[in-house]
């Protein structure tokens, strides 16, 4: 009798353990989705619980590892993140955060946060207004629209962020990265900016590759970066550089395709240790402007077609560029044991 009750005991304790956890799991997966909708009111179930008609609000009743999923409609709000959730919208197209009067359109300061599918727009009406700001690690912002801001997604004191496939146009700058390391610019889309289209400062170890930057002042701007690499990226019809590279130290171009820009690699006598490899330069002012100071550069295996000058050194000499394309050269030049230099352009048939 007594090793019945125990088993019986045990077998009751079992089942009731059972019970608790599944409680426990339907508890979570209920409260893992917040929803927004701009037509929601009082008439609806659970509003201003698990339903809202405000994003802001929705982030304050949130709890870390939430989904909040916004209904398309338009938003006019400044949103402040400070929780690790992900905020994606339902249409990036359609659903919209209007920025007006707002210094930043949305701020992100807690880590693991995720926006994505959203359109955030008309951030203009104030000095240094931005559209996505962050100032923390780990973060994903992905398949946005941002246009129309001042400033369209910047980066401060941060690392290990993922900016990924975002559509940015006509901002001032449309990605800018300041004294942040270990993140990854990506497939985006990123046109009409006043000044620069990608621009990165006072940081290190930054990939930013895949992007098309096209239609801006600079297309991608580095100053006092270290050891940052640039790969397969289309730099386009850019009024200035494509690539402009100030006091770098270990700056690699990959594989990038620049087009119709004024000068497609421009750099200064303060940076050092520059490596451009397997690039394609067509059309053009000037393929790659070198400084006449040069500081340990290693430039082969580039093609040109189409440019005025190929290689212009300040001060020093240039290779001249003669289209159409028919016969490859190779030229391979040493000097003062700081440069190495092996070309491939286009000459003209005699």
């Amino acid at each position: 009798m007594k090793k019945y009750n125990k088993v019986k005991n045990t077998f009751i304790l079992f089942c009731f353990l059972i019970l608790i956890s599944h409680i426990k799991i339907i508890q979570v997966a209920d409260a893992q989705f917040i929803y927004v909708d701009i037509s929601y009111d009082s008439t609806k179930d659970g509003f201003n619980s698990g339903y809202f008609n405000n994003i802001q609000y929705a982030i304050e009743n949130a709890s870390s590892g939430n989904i909040l999923y916004v209904h398309n409609g338009t938003y006019n709000e400044s949103i402040k993140i400070d929780k690790s959730i992900q905020l994606i919208g339902e249409n990036r197209n359609k659903t919209i955060i209007e920025g007006k009067t707002k210094n930043i359109t949305i701020s992100v300061t807690a880590e693991n946060v995720t926006i994505e599918n959203l359109t955030i727009q008309n951030s203009w009406d104030k000095t240094e207004n931005f559209g996505v700001v962050i100032n923390s690690d780990f973060n994903h912002i992905k398949n946005n629209v941002i246009m129309n801001c001042d400033r369209g997604i910047i980066l401060q004191n941060c690392k290990n962020n993922s900016i990924h496939n975002n559509i940015i146009s006509n901002a001032i700058y449309g990605i800018g990265l300041r004294r942040s390391t270990k993140n990854i610019i990506s497939e985006n889309y990123v046109s009409n900016s006043k000044i620069t289209g990608i621009s990165l400062t006072d940081g290190q170890d930054n990939k930013i590759k895949n992007n098309t930057v096209l239609t801006n002042n600079f297309g991608i701007a580095l100053s006092f970066e270290n050891n940052s690499i640039l790969d397969n990226n289309f730099i386009n019809n850019n009024r200035n550089s494509g690539f402009n590279i100030y006091s770098c130290n270990k700056i690699f171009l990959y594989s990038n395709f620049l087009k119709n820009n004024s000068y497609g690699i421009f750099l200064y006598s303060n940076d050092k240790n520059i490596t451009i490899v397997n690039n394609l330069i067509v059309k053009g002012k000037v393929g790659i402007y070198l400084p006449a100071n040069l500081q340990n550069y290693k430039i082969y295996n580039n093609m040109f077609s189409d440019v005025n000058e190929a290689i212009h050194f300040e001060k020093k000499t240039t290779i001249e560029m003669n289209p159409p394309i028919l016969i490859i050269s190779i030229i391979s030049l040493l000097i003062s044991c700081d440069i190495i230099i092996l070309c491939y352009f286009w000459k003209k048939r005699d």
